[in-house]
């Protein structure tokens, strides 16, 4: 009985688990199960941590930011 009490406490908590991360994936604040990261926003993330660390290397996030809007505005390519 307690094995079964066990198994169900476990899936119980895997399927918990499973809903609080498509709620974060829901607010875009992590890829789970119905969207694909792509390479661009793993390095967008690891230039974010890079900047928090060295506060002087911002300026190419925010560069980048801007080039990404003025894309998306003139409806062009973006850059690989």
């Amino acid at each position: 009985m307690k094995a079964a009490l066990w198994i169900f406490a476990v899936l119980l908590g895997l399927f918990l688990l499973d809903r609080f991360f498509l709620w974060l994936e829901s607010r875009g604040w992590m890829y789970w199960r119905k969207k694909q990261g792509s390479p661009r926003s793993v390095g967008t993330a690891l230039m974010e941590i890079h900047a928090n660390l060295e506060p002087g290397k911002r300026y190419v996030i925010e560069e980048l930011k801007r080039d990404e809007a003025e894309q998306d505005e003139a409806g062009g390519a973006r850059r690989p």
